[in-house]
């Protein structure tokens, strides 16, 4: 079986031969193809020409930033993976990384270690988070459960769940099954695909389709959403990283 072709994206020459480096060298991903690119406005270029299974993103670089580049990536293919890999770990960086359609978020610190497990997490549909990150996407979550000012995760005021444009929180809860709920229970738990299948005797696609159903019926489009929205509608409470 062809291992995954894979896209770095970093504006540091040194950084993107390391990364290069540390996916080469791993006999776990046993990578088919990397394909480089120096910043956003390249990184489009590139993955349109070579349609890569995974993209790992710089987030500060020139001409065209990572947030904008994995934005634009996800507007024209939503199912593209693009693994968010910085030196920041800001809440207001990670917030707009997922936003934006990230599939997880790993600080360059972590690399050595985490790098190819955070790519195969990725690849398998799960949502790796630096610790890091993961407290800042937790700290927003529950800083916006229901009664406090509801917002997207890129700073945009919008209606709360029981708004006007929006059926009531309870309708839509109503509408999941016990297996989805159960799924919904270990996604928040930090599972991957692999392991809530495992937990829950089932395969991997039943898992895709419960969180795809699932997804549906509460009115998102990604994992990142619907964790978020089953945490505001209190179906879920997401672990909190050590």
């Amino acid at each position: 079986m062809t291992g995954p072709s894979i896209v770095v994206v970093d504006d540091e020459p040194l950084v993107r031969q390391g990364i290069c480096a540390l996916l080469q060298a791993s006999d776990e991903l046993d990578v088919s193809s990397i394909e480089v690119a120096g910043n956003g406005e390249e990184a489009l270029v590139v993955c349109a020409a070579v349609s890569p299974d995974i993209v790992l993103m710089d987030l500060r670089m020139p001409h065209l930033s990572g947030v904008e580049a994995i934005r634009e990536l996800h507007a024209q293919d939503p199912h593209l993976p693009v693994l968010a890999l910085t030196t920041f770990s800001t809440e207001d960086l990670v917030l707009e990384a997922m936003g934006a359609g990230a599939s997880g978020y790993l600080v360059k610190d972590r690399a050595a270690t985490d790098l190819v497990p955070a790519v195969q997490a990725v690849l398998e549909d799960g949502m790796p988070l630096s610790p890091e990150a993961a407290r800042a996407l937790t700290a927003w979550v529950v800083d916006h459960l229901p009664g406090r000012r509801a917002m997207t995760l890129d700073g945009v005021p919008r209606q709360g769940l029981d708004g006007p444009d929006r059926p009531r929180s309870d309708v839509l809860a109503a509408q999941l099954t016990d297996r989805e709920l159960e799924c919904l229970a270990r996604l928040a738990e930090g599972m991957s695909n692999q392991e809530i299948a495992t937990a829950m005797h089932v395969s991997v696609g039943a898992v895709k389709a419960y969180l795809g159903s699932s997804c549906t019926k509460l009115q998102v489009r990604d994992r990142v959403q619907l964790l978020i929205r089953a945490t505001q509608m209190r179906l879920v409470t997401p672990a909190l990283p050590e």
